[in-house]
């Protein structure tokens, strides 16, 4: 079964907002893809825009200044995603209306008086709004108060197989210190984040429990978004979807890639925080490299098990 539902697809019926997250090469693609592909959900980058002025605010100057705010606004409005929230939503987009709502100088308020009147209210039927979350993570606080009805999908892959990953882009220099030390600021950053949100607002996933049991993740989605999947025609797809990315993606890679210098360096860096995620760590074993892979046919194939689960 490919492409998208021929018969009637499962219906969203709640509407706030849903931002993917992930640490480097986490595999967030893999899900966005498969909501994009599946469900009836508006796709934008709102969080986007939300970093790029963010970066921006120097050149405003003082937003207690109302000239500064009326430029900033004006140069929000003219971002796409931002006008295609305004005319979905029925949000105002003239800008001395906007200003009104302002309350304070700041740049957040600014935001909140562009997009709160409208907070989850969507038209009647219409795709539910989700966004992959792909730039800095320091301005995800702001994009959780600007939508304080948001939910956070948080996807969570294992570090050695994301340093693969990462390894096989073009121009990339192969050094395990490196991808363990970004790996790690990245995974703080985030953890931080979604530490300081209420539990229901979060659903953590670990990618290899995609590969294990994707009918696991399937019930963990359907429950989290509300999604009606009566006839199963998600999971089925879901299904194909997962199998057809580990296929070429599969949980473990690194077992096969990384040398035993790479275990040391890798664990010796983030291993606490590998732990901490469930991961089991291997620079103890006396044999790393005939402790980790089974062969299978022509190829190396490993067996892994899941993360334990630490959030629902």
């Amino acid at each position: 079964m490919g492409g998208k539902f021929e018969t009637t697809k499962p219906e969203r019926i709640s509407f706030e907002p849903v931002f993917l997250i992930g640490e480097i090469q986490s595999c967030t693609s893999l899900l966005s893809r498969f909501f994009k592909k599946n469900l009836d959900f508006q796709w934008d980058s709102l969080n986007y825009c939300i970093a790029k002025y963010q970066t921006l605010l120097p050149q405003y100057g003082n937003l207690h200044e109302k000239s500064q705010q009326s430029t900033l606004i004006s140069d929000l409005l003219n971002e796409l995603p931002i006008k295609r929230w305004c005319r979905t939503y029925r949000s105002s987009s003239d800008i001395d209306e906007i200003m009104k709502k302002v309350t304070i100088g700041t740049y957040e308020a600014v935001l909140q008086a562009i997009f709160s009147p409208t907070l989850h209210i969507a038209k009647p039927s219409y795709k539910y709004h989700f966004e992959k979350v792909t730039h800095s993570q320091e301005h995800l606080s702001i994009v959780a108060k600007i939508f304080p009805h948001a939910r956070f999908i948080y996807l969570v892959r294992d570090g050695r197989d994301a340093a693969i990953k990462d390894f096989h882009k073009p121009f990339s220099i192969r050094n395990a210190a490196i991808a363990a030390l970004k790996w790690k600021l990245h995974v703080e950053s985030i953890s931080s984040f979604i530490d300081s949100l209420s539990p229901e607002k979060v659903l953590k996933i670990f990618y290899e429990e995609i590969f294990v049991n994707p009918e696991s993740i399937h019930a963990l989605l359907v429950d989290f978004l509300q999604i009606m999947d009566t006839d199963d025609l998600l999971l089925d797809n879901f299904r194909e979807n997962s199998h057809h990315n580990t296929i070429r993606d599969y949980p473990g890679r690194w077992m096969q890639e990384f040398t035993n210098e790479d275990v040391l360096t890798f664990e010796n860096i983030a291993g606490n925080l590998l732990k901490s995620n469930g991961y089991p760590l291997y620079s103890y074993c006396e044999h790393i490299a005939e402790e980790r892979v089974i062969s299978t046919g022509n190829s190396a194939q490993t067996i892994i098990s899941p993360p334990i689960r630490t959030m629902n």
